[in-house]
């Protein structure tokens, strides 16, 4: 009689323990890495903001090391798929958005654009050390390409 009454008891245990390891534990999301960012190369400055509206972040170019062609003309998104921005300036271009938390592991959900090539990708993005990594892919992240941003203070001195 003990026995069943033993078993019988520890069943809303089991329960209780089933619920409580199934709830995740930390769902706590990491705040967007704003601020400016020194891309790989040092060939451009973004700063990183958040756009609490859908939870995510984006990244602008707000300096160039070099803002013009050889004629002295402003750089411009010559190859963007749509033919309507393709005057558009590079200095001022969003080039990642729509980065969304993902727990502890960085971001994701991303999208990641190339002006060099004119491509959208898909994007992740996390902190490595004191860099972010920003990685842009098609289909699967294995299949993708990353770059590495440093962190910087303030923008350089114009010459």
């Amino acid at each position: 009689m003990r026995r069943f009454f033993m078993q019988r008891s520890s069943i809303p245990f089991i329960f209780f323990l089933i619920t409580l390891l199934s709830t995740p534990v930390f769902s706590q999301s990491l705040e967007p890495p704003t601020g400016l960012w020194k891309t790989e190369g040092g060939k451009s400055i973004v700063e990183i903001i958040p756009l609490p509206e859908n939870k995510s972040w984006a990244a602008q170019i707000v300096w160039l090391r070099e803002s013009t062609d050889d004629e002295g003309e402003e750089l411009v998104d010559n190859l963007n798929p749509d033919p309507k921005k393709r005057n558009n300036p590079i200095l001022g271009l969003t080039i990642a958005w729509g980065f969304r938390s993902a727990e502890r592991d960085g971001w994701k959900d991303g999208q990641v654009y190339d002006p060099e090539n004119g491509k959208i990708y898909k994007g992740q993005a996390r902190m490595k050390g004191d860099k972010l990594e920003l990685r842009g892919y098609i289909g699967i992240p294995t299949f993708g390409r990353s770059t590495h941003w440093e962190r910087v203070s303030h923008l350089p001195e114009s010459s």
